[in-house]
């Protein structure tokens, strides 16, 4: 498919500076004329995309949320007076919305690719979007089958750092920065999350702080050698860091894994504690009971001996066996409370790896969560307060607080149904997902939707390839575990079970990783 898109004629010099700052000129006229919301709306429902490509044309993308900042000023001002009735007025507020996601999720592709607004992103934008339902069939788009998102979610962004962890984050006014374990720190800007540019420190950046005075951020690598106290009395105490800490008593277990870079460690009753041995930091911990004293005696603690199958195994003394993730350490919550009453304001849950560190945002309608190689940007709209001049908000303010907290999740799937790989069906209606929890399901193409569960592996751990086979009619699944399926299927015609499951021909566990499955 062709995207580019033909030379723009030259501009005049008024016409970049209104591109660029429109918007502050509406948030200062009178908000009593209805026709500049009118033009407003007529504006974004014919020339937004055009208008959204030539201000990334200028490599940067403040003037959107610029916009949406000031379109928010001025219906705030204007919903004082006149009543926020009226599709127009709803179209304009759900525009500023679409404004803020836009450039948080889609930013790096509006810069590098301007032209992609018209054919690309509308069309991966959530079905609910009002970008979406006025462009997603616009001329030629890309055509996308089985939007499950409505709307847009609560985190803004997610910053992806590959071959290395996020450690630390800090926030400044305009900015903010992340330390990570290749001695790095980025710093990106605030509103459009636009990496701005990057330090080297040398090593592991554990600790990172804004400058009051010149909002520069200052790293610091390994923690100090010694712990230090003041007393009451006026006192300084110094304990040496260097020294080892733990539990009092022995461990009955321990076992390492070098190409996980970790270290299990079992205490007498206690839950198995993982340390990283690159860093001596503390990972996480399994519980089988949930408890944090008084769990199972264990017998026996191991990791796979195949570092790339991230599994590990212990044995209880009531005779159950479990087979966990050591990456994953289960269920991590994020939850946010009313400072004066304690009351539960907000709650994320998430499957992805221990939270490190938590940074507010300075003007606090937005925090900051880095886990494992990425951070998380999130605006809940319970942090959101009445919008004033300085007010970066991207959601529809309210002075009250709900009484009943929100729930959010990390994840826009459930835990266990990601899709961890797929194979296409000859004829192009159907495709074979294979999915986290070791489930393959046919789903139709031209819609997404899910037609019929058609085999399970018995271990319930993630299908990392899938093959079919036309000419047999076989269906070749291979899990994490590497065990090896092969079913043969056939297609029966029926609109509910599509498939029929004849018999399994084939199962074996191969002692190293599968990489590849062929015909």
């Amino acid at each position: 498919m062709n995207t580019r898109q033909p030379p723009l004629p030259p501009r005049l010099p008024f016409v970049d500076y209104a591109i660029s700052y429109f918007s502050g000129h509406i948030s200062r006229a009178t908000s009593s004329d209805d026709r500049l919301v009118i033009s407003l709306d007529e504006f974004f429902r014919t020339n937004s995309l055009t208008w959204i490509e030539l201000v990334a044309l200028q490599h940067d993308l403040s003037p959107l949320t610029e916009t949406a900042k000031n379109l928010k000023v001025f219906m705030e001002r204007r919903a004082k007076y006149l009543s926020p009735l009226g599709k127009e007025v709803q179209n304009v507020l759900e525009w500023a919305d679409d404004l803020i996601r836009l450039v948080a999720q889609f930013g790096r592709a509006l810069l590098s690719t301007p032209s992609a607004i018209h054919f690309l992103i509308p069309s991966v934008c959530p079905s609910g979007s009002i970008i979406f339902r006025n462009f997603a069939r616009y001329p030629k788009p890309l055509k996308l089958a089985g939007i499950s998102q409505l709307s847009w979610d609560d985190r803004l962004c997610c910053i992806t750092c590959t071959q290395t962890r996020v450690l630390c984050v800090a926030c400044d006014l305009n900015k903010f920065a992340i330390g990570l374990s290749n001695g790095m720190v980025q710093v990106y800007h605030g509103k459009t999350f636009q990496k701005v540019f990057s330090l080297a420190h040398g090593a592991q950046v554990r600790c990172l702080e804004f400058s009051r005075v010149k909002g520069l951020p200052s790293g610091f690598c390994e923690p100090p050698e010694a712990l230090m106290a003041g007393t009451r009395d006026n006192k300084m105490i110094f304990w040496d860091a260097r020294a080892p800490f733990g539990h009092i008593q022995s461990p009955i277990h321990a076992a390492f894994s070098a190409g996980l870079g970790l270290l299990g460690v079992v205490y007498r009753m206690r839950p198995i504690t993982f340390w990283e041995i690159e860093s001596c930091n503390f990972a996480g911990q399994y519980h089988k009971t949930g408890a944090i004293y008084h769990e199972p005696y264990v017998h026996a603690f191991l990791f796979n001996p195949v570092s790339e199958i991230c599994l590990a195994a212990v044995a209880f003394h009531d005779g159950d066996i479990a087979v966990f993730d050591p990456c994953g350490n289960g269920e991590v919550v994020i939850k946010l409370f009313d400072f004066e009453t304690l009351r539960l304001l907000y709650k994320i849950n998430s499957h992805e790896e221990n939270i490190h560190s938590i940074a507010f945002s300075a003007d606090g309608i937005r925090f900051y969560d880095i886990r494992a190689d990425h951070c998380n940007i999130w605006e809940p709209s319970v942090l959101i307060r009445r919008i004033n001049s300085g007010d970066d908000s991207s959601i529809d303010q309210s002075d009250k607080i709900r009484d009943k907290p929100q729930f959010t999740t990390a994840r826009p799937t459930d835990e266990g149904q990601e899709i961890t790989t797929f194979a296409t069906h000859p004829n192009g209606e159907f495709i074979f997902c294979g999915f986290e929890i070791g489930s393959v399901k046919a789903y139709y193409t031209y819609s997404g939707k899910h037609i019929q569960n058609v085999i399970e592996h018995p271990s319930g751990i993630a299908i990392l390839l899938l093959r079919w086979n036309e000419t047999a009619t076989l269906l070749s699944s291979v899990d994490r575990t590497g065990c090896i399926l092969i079913h043969r299927i056939f297609q029966n015609y029926s609109v509910t079970q599509p498939f029929l499951v004849q018999n399994k021909i084939f199962e074996c566990v191969s002692p190293s990783p599968v990489q590849q499955l062929l015909d």
